[in-house]
Formats: structure tokens, C-alpha cells, sequence
């Protein structure tokens, strides 16, 4: 005699197999594409604060130039001085087109601020600086600070790109979503040092 058990076996059928694929890979993929949104909006932070700081760099540098100019309180011979002391604001122009200042130099070097050209790509240089030095590892900022001067206050207006994108003409085009940071700043003329 022959015990024979009748049992009927289960098993997953194609198109279940199929069906639960792909909602795995659709689960799969949303999470990758999100991870991928979060990377490069990480990324477009870190880029802005790193622009932010580079524009404020600018400003900064500009008043130190204003500020060592009070500080040294001698008669530039170069200038032909009669004996007063320079007023704080005669290294700086009277027209808005100054636009390169690096940590190294106590200068503004003079070039077109409004031409987005590549001279204004910033290299990070051996001592972790951000500089226009092309010996260094190129970085995708560029940075334009413009000067307005009048008789006794000096506008600093410094811009920062990133991401290859030109320094656009005025801060109104100037924000994050153009890749664009600016910061600035009015300075008072201390006058003769006296």
C-alpha cells in the first residue's frame, strides 16, 4: 500500500518574478537618483561657501590696503611728496576697473572687470591659497572685485563664481542660483593720518 499525499506545491510564477524586479529596480534607482540630487546640492553648498569667503577675502585685502596705506604714515617718494601724508585712498582709482587682488600682493592689479575672461580662474597654490598663480592646481572660481570711489568714501564690491561662470556685469545677476556670491563694502577715508 501506497501512501500518496496529495500536496500541491506553491512556487512564484514568471510574471511575479518579473513584476517584483521591477519594483526593486525602480525602488533602486530612486534612491540613487536621490543620493545623486543630495551629492550635487552638497556640493553646490560647499562651492557657495567657498565663493562667500573668497569675496569676502577681496573686501578684506582692500581694507587692509586701506589700512597699511594709514598706518605707514610716510611720504611715498615715488609720488613726488611734499611732506604730507597720503590721504587712504590714493593707491585706489577713481574709475571702477580694477579687479584682481591676491593674498600675496598688497596691489589691485589693473584688467576689465565686465569681460568674464578666464585671466580670473583662481589656482589653489602650494600653501593651500587661492591665487591667480597658474603654476597651482587649477579650481573652477573666479573672483573681480570692482572699486567706486568718490571723495571721501570707497565702494568694495566683490563678486565669486564658481563652476566656470563669468563674473556677471552687476550684483542684481549676482546670486546663488547663477553660481554667483557677492560681498560689499563702503569705506571712509581717514583722511591725512595725522
Amino acid at each position: 500500500m501506497q501512501n500518496k499525499i496529495n500536496k500541491k506545491e506553491k512556487a512564484f510564477s514568471i510574471g511575479e518574478v518579473v513584476l517584483a524586479i521591477f519594483v526593486l529596480n525602480v525602488a533602486i534607482l530612486s534612491i540613487m537618483l536621490l543620493f545623486s540630487k543630495g551629492i550635487q546640492e552638497f556640493r553646490d553648498e560647499r562651492n557657495s561657501v567657498v565663493a562667500s569667503m573668497l569675496a569676502q577675502e577681496s573686501v578684506e585685502l582692500v581694507r587692509n590696503i586701506r589700512d597699511n596705506t594709514w598706518a605707514d604714515r610716510e611720504c611715498p617718494k615715488k609720488d613726488g611728496c611734499t611732506g604730507d601724508f597720503p590721504k587712504t585712498f590714493e593707491r585706489f582709482s577713481s574709475t571702477p576697473n580694477l579687479c584682481r587682488i591676491d593674498i600675496d600682493s598688497d596691489e589691485i592689479v589693473n584688467s576689465d572687470c565686465n569681460n568674464g575672461s578666464g585671466d580670473k580662474v583662481l589656482y589653489i597654490n602650494s600653501d593651500g591659497f587661492y591665487d591667480y598663480d597658474s603654476s597651482g592646481e587649477k579650481t573652477s572660481f573666479k573672483r573681480a572685485v570692482k572699486l567706486y570711489r568718490d571723495e571721501d568714501d570707497l565702494t568694495v564690491t566683490s563678486m565669486a563664481t564658481w563652476d566656470d561662470t563669468n563674473i556677471p556685469n552687476s550684483t542684481s545677476n549676482c546670486n546663488v542660483q547663477h553660481k554667483c556670491v557677492f560681498s560689499e563694502i563702503t569705506l571712509s577715508d581717514w583722511g591725512t593720518g595725522s
